[in-house]
């Protein structure tokens, strides 16, 4: 997966929409886990910026 991917306004809505189920935060912690806090922050943060700036 790219960041670029992920930073698109079309995959940060329904991202940022999905509910916080335990399996989803489950899903979430293990791949921050894997990659590491930062890199995860900084998706996060790009998620977050394109959902800002969006028309």
């Amino acid at each position: 997966m790219n960041v670029s991917a992920l930073s698109s306004p079309a995959l940060a809505t329904p991202l940022l929409t999905l509910p916080p189920t335990p399996a989803w935060r489950r899903l979430l912690r293990r791949v921050l886990g894997q990659h590491g806090l930062t890199i995860g922050a900084v998706i996060l943060g790009l998620i977050v910026l394109a959902a800002l700036f969006a028309p």
